[in-house]
């Protein structure tokens, strides 16, 4: 298939942030040898699970950076939730090092295990680690794409 006919499906079907997505990854190395899936067929979409996830969240928010930073938390907290105990509290303990003040650590850290609970409220069984996310602004707000790991047996 040709490029220009593949770049025309692709950014019809919503799959262009997708592949930009992969192929950052793939340069970024680690993920070189593995082949991107693109919505495969019987598994959910992360980024709609992560728009559910994080939507009580989105009013108020008028920057990309501000979606972007929100974005950001719950992924962490989502993977967090799919570690054992203790690397649960070893990614709590992480957060003391981002350069806020002690309460805006502490904020962050509230903020992070509310996620975490409602995450296992929403999605309990849904096991899939998020390897990878881009928000990217579009005509009419933002476009959040998202590479995971497929559904283990």
């Amino acid at each position: 298939m040709s490029k220009n006919r593949r770049k025309r499906r692709d950014s019809k079907s919503g799959r262009a942030p997708l592949r930009r997505l992969a192929n950052k990854m793939k340069q970024q190395g680690g993920f070189s040898n593995m082949t991107a899936l693109y919505e495969p067929i019987g598994e959910v979409k992360m980024s709609e699970v992560i728009e559910i996830l994080i939507q009580p969240y989105m009013a108020g928010l008028d920057t990309l950076n501000a979606y972007r930073n929100l974005v950001g938390v719950a992924v962490l907290a989502w993977n967090a939730t799919l570690l054992p105990p203790n690397a649960q509290e070893e990614a709590d303990t992480a957060l003391g090092n981002l350069s806020l003040t002690p309460e805006g650590k502490e904020n962050v850290r509230a903020f992070m295990r509310e996620l975490m609970a409602r995450k296992m409220v929403l999605f309990p069984d849904l096991n899939r680690f998020i390897v990878g996310y881009e928000v990217t602004e579009v005509r009419d707000g933002w476009h959040l794409s998202i590479a995971s790991t497929l559904a283990s047996e």
